[in-house]
């Protein structure tokens, strides 16, 4: 497993506020994934008991968005999304990938959701490193 020597080769913004980083929060939206995730399970739990052998199964799709974001236009329709793809908003990625906006699968959800979670068993600072090296 991963220590804090290894999580100190990271660079960029993937872990900040930590590690003396900018002032950024990323580790707190991944924090807020994580929990957005475990409150569409219990939704789709809560939907499964409701509704019986009538339930229609997990969500199709997931849409993450930022609060802060400002809709100047409404949001393009589901069906002109292909599923197969995760959409997310073009600029903005600092090398890595604008998660300010993300329509997805629900199976795109449990690895989009989940990066909290890899950062604190350790298994994303090999991608974090690698990304470094390959850069």
């Amino acid at each position: 497993s991963p220590g804090a020597a290894h999580y100190r080769q990271v660079v960029g913004h993937a872990l900040s506020p930590a590690m003396n980083r900018s002032k950024w929060g990323t580790l707190w939206a991944y924090r807020s994934m994580s929990e957005c995730l475990r409150v569409i399970k219990a939704s789709e739990g809560q939907r499964r008991l409701a509704h019986g052998e009538h339930w229609l199964g997990q969500y199709s799709r997931v849409i993450w968005s930022r609060m802060d974001l400002q809709w100047i236009l409404p949001h393009p329709p589901l069906t002109l999304l292909n599923p197969r793809w995760l959409w997310v908003p073009r600029g903005h990625d600092y090398r890595g990938l604008n998660e300010r906006h993300a329509v997805m699968t629900r199976p795109m959800a449990e690895v989009f959701f989940t990066r909290w979670e890899e950062l604190r068993n350790g298994s994303a600072v090999y991608a974090l490193c690698m990304r470094r090296t390959s850069s």
